[in-house]
């Protein structure tokens, strides 16, 4: 074989090989070649596991797994990933710190480890310096809807939901997973007491979601706020249908009670809340309701009842003292009516509503001279006051001292005497939150 012909068979063979020449390896070559590809193959392996002991909250057998997957390929971002992660359920801060760096000296530099480091920061309570380095991990990963929501989360934990809205607004539509995104920002948009954008972010989640029930109660509650009690009352009804069996949803079904009462079917609302007059409820807004509702269709020993033990429940509420009031007064019970009502004014003595109230339970017992004096009390403090004006109107020439004067008549239960507002707007309903 001449020169030419052997350098030429050399050379294809270094191609076939890998060789820069024509040299074959030697038996130590081989067996180092073939331990790091084993390596690595056991390396992925540990990985693998760790990450489903990770899954499976198995942290301390993840733990050991990540590690020992670093043992066999020190260059493994994933490994040190997760035995960060790990780290930090175990309540080792400083260990996933220490990892981090590691990966770092390494030579790695990947958006999954900006992001853990951010992770770090926020666990050890450095807000901002975990923010920047979210923002990071989106910068380089803009694709990565985790990095995303956990920049806009922590934003949010500084007070700055703004910043967490900006982004998130710039990036709906940008992700397969649209659905988180729109779900947090419409939590954004509610906590800044935006509830139109709230509801219109809610909406689009569930369109982009197919369906989740927290999404739907979460609008429900919304829509109740925002006084859209019919599209609150659909929502809401579907949502207490699939409620999980034996649960039961003190919030939304307190919501869904509003809902139907202010819609106008008070008999709807009290079959939400009628279960809750024989046991005792965690809060008072319940029996705020049912007494609501009970005054509307004239139940008024129900609304007695209900008061009573939302009173016992939250004795300091200025609301309910008004609404309890106010079926004493229903009840023909004046005179404790009278001493609720006197008791709320010394608390509130601007309280314009309480003095009409104690108004009209005065002239249902025919002291119209005292009666009067309150109605002008309540107009000095509320000029634009009607139920005080027309109280005013309605005791003109009428005095307790004139014999020849009858007073007025003593209301029917569930009749409020002229110029009275209905039981329901004598209170300002607690907030369903």
């Amino acid at each position: 074989m001449c020169y030419h012909q052997a350098a030429a068979l050399c050379l294809a063979i270094a191609a076939l090989t890998g060789t820069s020449g024509c040299k074959s390896m030697t038996p130590k070559e081989n067996k180092s070649r073939a331990e790091g590809r084993w390596n690595r193959i056991r390396a992925d392996f540990k990985v693998q596991l760790a990450r489903q002991h990770y899954e499976a909250k198995l942290f301390g057998e993840s733990e050991r797994a990540a590690s020992e997957a670093l043992a066999f390929d020190p260059s493994l971002t994933a490994a040190y990933v997760l035995l960060a992660k790990s780290h930090l359920e175990l309540g080792k801060p400083t260990s996933a710190q220490r990892a981090i760096e590691t990966a770092r000296r390494a030579g790695l530099d990947t958006p999954d480890l900006t992001y853990m480091q951010g992770v770090v920061n926020e666990t050890q309570g450095d807000l901002p310096v975990a923010a920047a380095y979210y923002a990071d991990a989106c910068e380089t990963s803009p694709d990565n809807v985790d990095y995303v929501i956990a920049y806009a989360e922590s934003v949010v934990a500084m007070d700055r939901p703004d910043l967490a809205m900006q982004r998130l607004d710039s990036l709906i539509g940008s992700y397969d997973d649209n659905g988180s995104v729109l779900l947090l920002s419409a939590h954004i948009a509610s906590l800044m007491g935006e509830t139109d954008g709230a509801i219109r972010r809610y909406r689009l989640a569930l369109d982009a979601l197919g369906e989740s029930r927290m999404a739907s109660r979460e609008l429900g509650l919304l829509l109740v706020t925002a006084g859209r009690y019919e599209e609150a009352i659909e929502t809401l009804t579907t949502v207490m249908d699939e409620a999980p069996d034996g649960s039961d949803d003190e919030v939304a079904r307190h919501a869904l009670a509003t809902a139907n009462l202010r819609a106008g079917r008070p008999m709807r609302a009290m079959s939400w809340l009628m279960p809750e007059s024989l046991n005792e409820s965690k809060t008072a807004y319940g029996y705020i309701i049912l007494a609501e509702a009970a005054l509307s269709t004239n139940d008024i020993a129900v609304a007695v009842a209900a008061t009573t033990t939302a009173v016992r429940m939250s004795p300091n509420d200025p609301g309910l003292a008004l609404l309890h009031a106010t079926a004493l007064w229903r009840h023909r019970d004046y005179n404790a009516a009278k001493r609720c009502l006197k008791l709320h004014i010394e608390r509130y003595r601007d309280d314009a509503t309480a003095h009409c109230l104690l108004a009209e339970v005065l002239r249902s017992q025919g002291a119209t001279d005292e009666a009067r004096d309150h109605f002008r009390i309540a107009s000095e403090l509320s000029d634009d006051s009607a139920w005080a004006a027309r109280g005013l109107e309605a005791l003109e020439g009428v005095s307790s001292s004139n014999p020849s004067v009858d007073a007025p008549d003593t209301p029917a239960p569930g009749t409020p005497t002229a110029g009275t507002p209905t039981a329901a707007s004598t209170v300002a309903p607690s907030m369903i939150r």
